[in-house]
């Protein structure tokens, strides 16, 4: 069994992860949730004044891209409660929304 330290140099002489070295399992590379959070307010500036009714947003809940604007107004929200952890993952969520939201929308093109 080799020591953290071998793999590490053996993951850098390999340019492997060294995570997978020691497990078999490779790390999944998450984006830093601060530009998970710029990419999400770049992609919804100037939608926040869409008119909605009893809060809800104007094309409905099978609408992916309103969805994801409700994932990231909770994402503020737990944010500002100071749930870092579970503002990240919202803000994700609603990203992979807005990708879902442009996939269909290429393919209706």
């Amino acid at each position: 069994m080799p020591s953290l330290q071998l793999l590490r140099k053996l993951a850098v002489k390999l340019d492997a992860d060294e995570e997978y070295l020691a497990t078999g399992v490779e790390r999944i590379a998450q984006t830093p949730p601060e530009l998970v959070d710029a990419e999400v307010e770049r992609r919804l500036a100037g939608e926040w004044d869409r008119p909605s009714e009893n809060n809800r947003p104007p094309g409905g809940l099978t609408d992916p891209a309103d969805r994801a604007r409700i994932l990231w107004e909770h994402s503020r929200k737990l944010a500002q409660a100071g749930d870092r952890s579970s503002a990240a993952r919202y803000a994700r969520d609603a990203l992979a929304l807005l990708d879902y939201a442009d996939d269909l929308a290429r393919a209706d093109a």
